[in-house]
């Protein structure tokens, strides 16, 4: 397996801009919960089950606190309306509507009807989410998410399929192991939208079986030890995609797309979210432009974000020509599965606009160029109001690049004028450099002779010790799990008490290790003014890259610290 720790110009986007990871890389359309002092969710409005009813949501995402006042004179059904959002903007997938949320007095427990696609809630489910103070809207959360999962398998069951999550054995089409899949997929999405469902499940478990007075075994309902145990496993299995899920937004800044993408191909068995499809195909389309020791591509797409990288090696000038047959193969191989990945994010919510630019630069690598026009006037991207002048200039760089690489003399002029448009826009230097780079290669005055190799300083915003005792490149775990493809890789995964620890392997053989340190630190980037960092750009902020300590940081714009690790690759070193 062929690394690069070459960093690749990774675009903005699984929520900014070209290449967009979730959670910790982009602001995604669910805004994160804030944190205020008090909680207590108020009890519904009492009257009639229609008085109660929550309209169908809008594509518009309200902010949900984590906490809410306990003197806030909000009614319960719109602060579930609010969560509801959140989850379903999450989750991505718009080919339907979301559900209705119904409040009923019948204490027969949380449940989705899907011949009425509605998730209902009552009052006792409401009480012991509000017992749980502080964290009572994420206890709401696990709760409206585990239903929602069920909204999603529901079209595998028929119009009158009613799941329960107190009493799956009596419902209509129950099934344990749907509701153990219900379980993760509510608890990894609530996990993405910035809920502390992972925290408080056991307890919120146990509180509904007491409120609902179902200790003991009761026909058609699930022991409270049996639904304990299986918590568990739920926990562990969320906490698995969690830590894989991060530690793949690393590893992608880190330039391993293969164990990237097997990584996010992992997630997609227990949560198929749009970003991680999003995430997968700007992945393959990555691996595929740094695929061979030379760069057939004249062109700096929108999908990256340190052009250096690729300007160090020998250009083949002769294209895809130029590369050995199973380099070719590869390529193709990679810019097939990243539309494939796209385009299945498009169709789960055809109005996320980061899908859109990233599939515009497969198209133009592929040389799509009539299929990227269409995609762009389809899409009226040049028409969307709701995404900044930026993102929308990386899709217009996107669309030039097709443009470029056709014969027609008319629409390599207009590629040209994109170019310059771009190039002018200081707003965004990075883009502007890119759009500066793309107009010189229109015109074939690219230098004939590769870039110097940089030679990057490593920079480090404090000095770096050991965490949890770990010597990064002496780690072994055992107890692999096979990940998806046929490279034969897999991964280990080891909690500590600071940090978690993943190994992948290939064959047996390590091929990485990985330390993510968890919890905060406060920390400001170091002064880059006169160095030479190796940084890769995210929605949020960017990674900052250490090869000699083996560590990589990841600041917001502010400059602030938000996560970082220690890695080691065997193939390296």
């Amino acid at each position: 397996m062929k690394s690069h720790i070459y960093i690749p110009l990774l675009v903005l986007l699984l929520l900014g801009g070209g290449f967009f990871l979730l959670r910790n890389w982009g602001a995604s359309d669910a805004q994160q919960p804030e944190v205020s002092a008090e909680v207590g969710i108020l009890s519904p409005s009492q009257g009639d089950e229609s008085a109660n009813r929550v309209p169908n949501t809008s594509d518009t995402v309200q902010v949900t606190p984590q906490t809410i006042d306990s003197h806030a004179i909000k009614p319960v059904f719109a602060i579930a309306e609010q969560v509801l959002k959140n989850l379903y903007a999450t989750y991505g997938d718009r080919q339907r509507p979301c559900p209705k949320l119904l409040f009923t007095d019948d204490n027969q427990g949380p449940r989705y009807r899907e011949s009425a696609q509605t998730i209902v809630l009552d009052g006792r489910s409401m009480e012991v989410c509000r017992s749980f103070g502080r964290d009572s809207v994420s206890a709401l959360a696990f709760i409206i998410g585990h239903e929602l999962a069920h909204f999603y398998h529901s079209k595998q069951h028929g119009h009158q399929a009613e799941f329960s999550y107190l009493a799956f054995d009596r419902a209509k089409h129950g099934d344990a192991e749907l509701e153990r899949l219900a379980d993760v997929q509510g608890i990894f999405n609530a996990y993405l939208a910035g809920y502390r469902t992972t925290a408080i499940l056991p307890k919120v478990i146990a509180k509904l079986y007491e409120r609902y007075q179902l200790k003991n075994k009761l026909d058609g309902y699930p022991s409270l030890s049996d639904r304990q145990r299986t918590s568990a496993e739920v926990l562990a299995t969320a906490d698995t995609l969690a830590q894989l899920y991060e530690s793949a937004n690393f590893l992608t800044a880190l330039g391993q797309y293969e164990l990237a993408a097997a990584s996010y191909q992992y997630i997609l068995w227990y949560y198929p979210g749009r970003e991680v499809y999003n995430n997968l195909g700007a992945c393959h389309a990555l691996h595929a432009l740094f695929c061979s020791e030379k760069s057939p591509d004249a062109f700096q797409y929108p999908l990256e974000i340190d052009t250096d990288s690729r300007l160090t090696r020998p250009r083949a000038r002769g294209g895809e020509s130029e590369l050995t047959d199973s380099e070719r193969a590869l390529r193709k191989q990679l810019l097939v599965e990243a539309e494939k990945a796209l385009k299945t994010a498009g169709r789960l919510d055809p109005s996320y606009f980061p899908v859109d630019v990233n599939l515009l630069c497969v198209l133009a690598l592929q040389g799509k160029t009539k299929e990227a026009v269409q995609h762009w006037k389809t899409h009226r991207i040049n028409e969307n109001k709701r995404v900044s002048a930026s993102e929308k200039n990386r899709a217009r760089l996107a669309l030039g690049i097709a443009l470029a690489q056709t014969g027609d003399a008319a629409e390599r002029e207009q590629a040209g004028r994109i170019f310059q448009d771009i190039e002018k826009q200081k707003a965004d230097p990075a883009l502007a450099n890119m759009a500066a780079h793309n107009l010189k290669a229109l015109q074939d005055e690219l230098p004939q002779k590769p870039a110097a190799v940089i030679a990057f300083d490593c920079l480090k915003p404090f000095e770096l010790e050991k965490v949890d005792g770990v010597s990064i490149h002496r780690i072994s775990l055992e107890g692999q799990t096979a990940l998806p493809g046929t490279a034969q890789l897999s991964f280990g995964l080891k909690k500590l008490a600071s940090s978690a620890v993943i190994q992948f392997q290939q064959s047996g053989r390590p091929v990485l290790n990985f330390q993510r340190v968890l919890g905060g630190r406060k920390a400001q980037a170091p002064a880059l003014t006169g160095k030479r960092p190796q940084l890769v750009q995210a929605a949020t902020g960017f990674f900052l890259i250490c090869g000699e300590e083996h560590a990589a940081f990841l600041f917001n714009h502010e400059n602030g610290l938000t996560a970082w690790g220690r890695y080691y690759n065997f193939e390296a070193n």
